[in-house]
């Protein structure tokens, strides 16, 4: 191949719009200044080809069937994983056609590499497997150490837990947002507002926060959640919502739903909190950050990574709503504290790589993997 060189980018979450694809098209954005241009691969229509198609990325979707496109904990039954696995090598020669018109295979999380990594080498292409959340998956893992020449994490967390990979992991972090760096922080709502950005889905907490929030020593503080619609219907927003009306909470709990501009959608917060129980890096928390916002993490690994505690945000255990509540209190009584934390937190997030720097670290990493 001659020219401009080509990358398969496989996305394996078509039903989903969240910050992990806000990365992926900020990557294929500035790709073509780098002699690189993408297309997105998808095993379905749904929000996330809009999204790319919108930004004017090209998409591929190859039509996977029923048994490959069932998401979460349903997809791991032994009937439905069963008709999964028999399903993928006649999706795989299927992608494999794709593949054979690019240069290199960028697949994404376990689930992208399922779908693509055999038919990559199938194609003769090399494959780059990019991981936003840690794989627990041990036969996922050791597959993904047969067929990737790269593994790509986001922390240095992540790597550690990567380890039985060897030394081809890396850790690439995400860029802050060019609109992030040009926008001065926002002016706090007159009434207390505590924010997140985040989906319903246990490893956020939100059931943590809620609680924390029905702890809250002020009756006038509001809990805006951007990532979670009203209306709603999977079992997680579902038992979301009746926590929020136990603890009485329906006129103080806003669930925002999803938002192009999260950062936009709690610039005003007085507090931004992500109460997740675990985390691989914490897209949403170097937003806040960069946004100038004060902010509290729980003490887990990837957030870990993103505070210093004390200087540029508060950290509270995991799963202890009072905690979590008592900090929060705390910086709605001391605002020049957290006026402090946010200052020196904006200016550590600002510090980050660009989205230049970022397209730039993966144009190479392709390079890398050509044939010399």
């Amino acid at each position: 191949m001659s020219g401009v060189r080509r990358v398969a980018v496989v996305e394996g979450y078509p039903h989903l719009a969240a910050g992990a694809h806000q990365v992926t098209l900020s990557l294929l954005r500035h790709l073509p200044d780098h002699g690189w241009e993408g297309v997105v691969v998808l095993p379905s229509d749904g929000p996330a080809a809009d999204g790319f198609a919108a930004a004017g990325i090209a998409v591929e979707v190859v039509e996977a069937p029923p048994a490959l496109r069932r998401y979460g904990q349903v997809a791991l039954r032994g009937t439905d994983a069963a008709r999964a696995v028999a399903a993928l090598p006649g999706y795989g020669r299927r992608v494999r056609r794709v593949l054979a018109e690019v240069d290199v295979v960028h697949a994404l999380d376990p689930r992208g590499l399922l779908l693509a990594g055999p038919a990559a080498r199938a194609a003769r292409r090399p494959l780059v497997w990019q991981l936003h959340v840690t794989s627990r998956w041990e036969v996922v893992n050791r597959a993904g150490a047969v067929l990737a020449r790269r593994v790509v994490v986001m922390s240095e967390s992540s790597r550690r837990e990567m380890a039985g990979l060897g030394r081809r992991v890396d850790v690439e972090p995400p860029p802050i947002a060019d609109t992030a760096r040009a926008r001065p922080p926002g002016s706090p709502a007159p009434a207390p507002v505590v924010a997140t950005v985040a989906r319903a889905h246990p490893e956020k907490g939100l059931d943590v926060l809620v609680d924390a929030v029905a702890r809250l020593a002020r009756p006038d503080v509001t809990l805006r959640i951007v990532g979670v619609g009203p209306a709603d219907d999977q079992p997680d927003v579902v038992a979301l919502r009746a926590r929020i009306a136990r603890h009485h909470l329906d006129d103080r709990v806003v669930l925002a739903g999803w938002a192009d501009d999260p950062v936009a959608a709690v610039a005003d917060a007085w507090v931004y909190v992500q109460p997740s129980r675990s985390e691989s890096y914490g897209l949403a928390v170097v937003d806040a950050l960069a946004a100038g916002l004060p902010t509290v993490v729980t003490d887990v690994a990837g957030l870990r990574e993103r505070v210093d505690p004390g200087r540029t945000g508060l950290v509270v255990p995991p799963e202890d709503p009072a905690a979590l509540a008592a900090v929060i209190d705390r910086l709605l009584a001391d605002r020049d504290e957290a006026a402090r934390l946010a200052t020196a937190g904006r200016l550590a997030a600002l510090a980050g790589p660009t989205e230049a720097d970022h397209a730039a670290a993966w144009a190479r990493r392709y390079a890398a993997l050509l044939p010399r």
